[in-house]
């Protein structure tokens, strides 16, 4: 239940307008372009869904292939414990950068970019604080990130985001590689494109 609080608020996705074909296969028609606008624009889209505490529309825009590994109706049940528990995500002063070029596999564009700002688990219940700030310390192994605040624990980010867009569905998806799933990655995303974005 642990690991999958941690996936539910460190795996970031989001559906978006596909924009122009590019990567590796892409046709002479079609130049190479990571359409960093579309991709801010879908960014920015999943930071107001994020903080509005919309879960279903959030769910509605990860990447599908996490949910083989966890399923969705967990996470949505997890999601309706944060609701009881008073529980919120806020994303503050969130930034991509450094997005890459596109490389292509069958119908999907996987590029990655670099995530920073600060992740808050605002809880209703301040005496529930030092229990979540510990959790977290627990499952990061890191507390440098962590900062606990009044109303509840923020993390500071700084991590790669993996950028997927469907050329068949007209979607594109956002999956933060936070410390929980980093691990499952290659499970999600097919290796080849992993070694290749590595570079």
């Amino acid at each position: 239940m642990k690991n999958l609080f941690f996936i539910a608020i460190m795996a970031i996705s989001v559906a978006a307008c596909s924009p122009k074909t590019t990567g590796d296969s892409a046709s002479s028609a079609s130049k190479p372009n990571n359409s960093s606008e579309l991709i801010n624009k879908a960014f920015n889209s999943m930071i107001a869904a994020t903080n509005s505490g919309d879960w279903k529309a959030a769910l509605d825009m990860t990447y599908p292939k996490l949910f083989d590994l966890t399923p969705r109706a967990n996470i949505e049940q997890m999601y309706s414990q944060f609701d009881m528990m008073g529980i919120k995500m806020l994303m503050k002063n969130p930034k991509l950068s450094n997005i890459t070029d596109y490389v292509t596999k069958g119908t999907e564009q996987f590029a990655k970019a670099k995530l920073t700002g600060t992740q808050k688990v605002q809880i209703a219940d301040a005496n529930m604080v030092d229990l979540m700030f510990n959790q977290i310390k627990q499952q990061t192994g890191d507390a440098s990130k962590l900062t606990k605040v009044e109303d509840g624990v923020e993390i500071a980010l700084d991590e790669d985001v993996y950028i997927v867009n469907d050329t068949s569905t007209k979607k594109m998806y956002f999956l933060q590689a936070g410390e929980q799933v980093k691990p499952m990655l290659d499970k999600i995303l097919p290796s080849d494109i992993l070694e290749k974005l590595s570079k």
